[in-house]
């Protein structure tokens, strides 16, 4: 089954795999959302919204991010929000305007980093940055520190699509209530799980998150936003991508969450990192 990413596409699964009263509801709590797109080097008519890596620009009075240590965070991703078409910006709920800078430690991909397979969700607070630039401030390109390395730089275009939650997401559970006590309910098909799936690599602002172990709105929840938030994706990158990824560790999913009230008033400095590695492979 391709991968889904239209509205069409997505009601037209729905409807082929699942009884019309799953479907309906299910589709119930789809959401848009901004596909950002690594642009080929030869790409000169698609609009740029950002890029991945390189190096970014930030307020002269904005120090590079660092870890612990003082070890400077890698520059994962900007993104211009006025670059967004009105739409895509209402449809990841962010203000067009400003700009997003998204930094990570390089040491959690590491070999060795992840031997304790069950230390998923968040991660100590310095081991990621989000820096929310607002419009109208002077900005300059700045090199990487000495002590750090940078990803080579990308641009990314955008993209609107349809994201609908994983059988195992809170809203789900809150429609679907105790009919998930049943293993052989539909939400748990292969279909869904294939269809959700993405081969290429996936970065995203807002919609749902792309599942992978368990609903990453409980770890964000339970870590910082508060039990029973209403919490929303702000973005999501896919170290699928080799641009993003020198450790072999194709399938890391970086998230930032935020909680719906703080997205609506660009209170991003509230939002929390998440990491989502797979599952091993057992021999």
């Amino acid at each position: 089954m391709a991968r889904v990413r239209t509205d069409d596409e997505l009601v037209a699964l729905a409807r082929d795999v699942f009884p019309a009263g799953v479907a309906e509801r299910w589709l119930g709590l789809r959401r848009a959302a901004v596909g950002l797109v690594p642009l080929p080097v030869g790409d000169v008519r698609t609009p740029v919204v950002g890029h991945l890596g390189g190096e970014p620009e930030l307020p002269n009075d904005v120090p590079w991010p660092e870890a612990g240590g003082g070890r400077p965070l890698y520059h994962v991703a900007t993104v211009d929000l006025g670059a967004l078409a009105p739409e895509a910006a209402a449809a990841a709920g962010v203000p067009a305007q400003g700009r997003l800078l998204f930094f990570v430690d390089e040491a959690l991909f590491e070999d060795g980093a992840d031997e304790d397979d069950e230390a998923e969700g968040p991660v100590p607070a310095a081991a990621a940055r989000l820096v929310h630039v607002p419009a109208g401030r002077t900005v300059r390109r700045r090199s990487t520190p000495g002590r750090g390395n940078a990803y080579e730089r990308t641009r990314l275009g955008a993209r609107l699509v349809a994201t609908a939650p994983g059988a195992h997401d809170a809203a789900v559970r809150r429609a679907f209530g105790a009919e998930l006590d049943d293993p052989g309910h539909p939400l748990f098909g292969l279909p869904l799980a294939r269809a959700l799936a993405d081969p290429e690599p996936d970065h995203r602002l807002g919609g749902h998150p792309q599942p992978l172990r368990g609903p990453v709105e409980l770890d964000a929840a339970v870590a910082a936003l508060g039990p029973g938030a209403d919490v929303r994706l702000l973005a999501q990158f896919d170290r699928g991508d080799p641009d993003i990824a020198w450790h072999g560790d194709d399938g890391v999913l970086l998230y930032w969450l935020i909680r719906a009230d703080d997205l609506a008033a660009a209170r991003f400095d509230r939002a929390v990192f998440v990491l989502r590695r797979p599952y091993p492979n057992w021999e």
